[in-house]
């Protein structure tokens, strides 16, 4: 079964992750396994949204968009697991103090 597009899209997404800015699109398509038409098209539907970047020297970088909302998926962690955790860590370090 072929990959769907948002499939494709994240996997561009998750390679920029990995490797970093210094990707043409032709290097991602081919790193990829998919045709640099279909990558251009995924990275400028992604571009639109601010999760990728094109530079002047033709290589993509992951957005700005994505440090927004990384930080409101980490603030989400912190409420979800750190915070109900510190009473429970808190009990620990006061039993290993005495």
């Amino acid at each position: 079964m072929p990959a769907g597009a948002l499939e494709r899209a994240v996997d561009l997404l998750g390679r920029l992750g990995q490797t970093g800015p210094e990707l043409t699109v032709a290097e991602l398509a081919a790193d990829a396994g998919m045709p640099t038409s279909t990558a251009y098209r995924l990275l400028a539907e992604l571009e639109q949204y601010g999760l990728v970047q094109r530079s002047s020297d033709r290589t993509v970088a992951l957005g700005t968009r994505l440090v927004a909302l990384g930080r409101t998926a980490e603030a989400g962690l912190r409420e979800r697991l750190v915070a109900p955790a510190q009473p429970v860590m808190a009990r620990l370090s006061d039993r290993k103090s005495v």
